[in-house]
């Protein structure tokens, strides 16, 4: 069970769920890609199917403000989905942090969850 392997300074409670991304047009996963399992990873939608590297957490009962964490990042330990914005202009990257702490949520970005009916 990976919640043991986060670190105990996370707050984790049972509204957290795991989900995974698919690009309906392309069937690819959104995940990680790292050098050497390092963490702090880009974020790319090129698997085609669906495994540990394409798994996310997010809090399922506040899906309008939730972090998305990706399980697999920094060998195992988790790491927060962190747009890059180095302009301030436009978003310029979105990458998987190096940390999984109290701290890191806190800088997370904040995304917001939709189901859309199509």
């Amino acid at each position: 069970d990976y919640d043991n392997d986060l670190p105990s300074s996370i707050d984790r409670n049972e509204s957290e769920v795991i989900v995974g991304f698919c690009q309906r047009s392309t069937g690819k996963w959104l995940g990680e890609r790292s050098m050497f399992g390092l963490g702090g990873g880009d974020v790319v939608c090129e698997s085609a199917v669906y495994g540990e590297g394409q798994e996310w957490e997010i809090n399922d009962l506040c899906r309008d403000e939730t972090a998305l964490l990706s399980v697999s990042a920094n060998r195992g330990s988790g790491g927060f989905a962190e747009v890059i914005n180095e302009n301030r202009v436009s978003c310029s990257e979105l990458k998987i942090g190096k940390k999984c702490d109290k701290v890191s949520m806190r800088m997370a970005s904040v995304w917001s969850l939709k189901e859309l009916l199509v």
